[in-house]
């Protein structure tokens, strides 16, 4: 979300743009921690490492759909009105399912990764994979690159 929100003023750089990827590397890299500390606490003792993640999944999942709900409910309605007009709805529900189901195997696959490699070596890892994904996915969309972006 950070590096999203952070890219939203369209490549141009922005202090809330550089703030906003500060934090969402910062909490990226922070996660192998967290997760270490959660798993060591006694609510958690005897979960493996799938069931763990599983958890986490669920209480997000709980509490995302409030929360957006709060932050943006009120442009609902008129947005669902503008997909069912363009016929794009069926689409729409399309692309939230496969994302979702892309995010979930995502996330998964980290764990895998993030249970087998030490913390340091994982903190340092993952803002290296984000950097070479945006870089590719740059160079594959055609994104021109200079000294702004």
């Amino acid at each position: 979300a950070g590096v999203i929100l952070a890219s939203h003023g369209g490549g141009d750089l922005t202090a809330a743009g550089v703030a906003l990827a500060i934090l969402s590397n910062f909490g990226f890299s922070a996660r192998p921690f967290l997760a270490q500390r959660v798993k060591k606490s006694a609510a958690c003792k005897g979960l493996s490492d799938t069931a763990l993640f599983l958890h986490v999944m669920l209480v997000a999942a709980a509490l995302l759909p409030p929360a957006a709900l709060l932050a943006e409910g009120w442009t609902m309605p008129a947005t669902m009105r503008r997909l069912a007009s363009s016929g794009m709805t069926r689409q729409f529900m399309a692309d939230v399912v496969f994302s979702g189901v892309s995010f979930f195997v995502y996330q998964f696959a980290q764990l895998r990764v993030m249970s087998r490699l030490a913390p340091l070596t994982f903190s340092v890892l993952t803002p290296l994979t984000k950097a070479s994904m945006i870089a590719a996915c740059a160079l594959y969309f055609g994104d021109p690159f200079g000294s702004k972006n």
